[in-house]
């Protein structure tokens, strides 16, 4: 929240041509397709590290999902 609360953010130097192109790229097509096109311009470094960052996550889902279960069985043989 501290970084919502204190980042400023300035506005492009073209108003105008931003706004044309926001319409252009409107639509869930041109989204899946920017996407597309952020990920296949990613330096090779920040590509690993985004694949290493998404099995993180899924492993700390894991982790809660079976940890409670693990714990009260070594501890409480339940």
């Amino acid at each position: 929240m501290w970084t919502v609360f204190t980042t400023k953010e300035f506005p492009p130097e073209d108003i105008k041509k931003w706004e044309e192109e926001k319409l252009r790229n409107k639509g869930l097509f041109n989204g899946i397709i920017e996407i597309t096109k952020g990920i296949g311009g990613m330096p090779k470094t920040m590509l690993q590290l985004a694949i290493v960052q998404f099995f993180t996550w899924l492993a700390f889902f894991y982790v809660d999902i079976y940890n409670s279960r693990g714990c009260s069985k070594r501890l409480w043989h339940y």
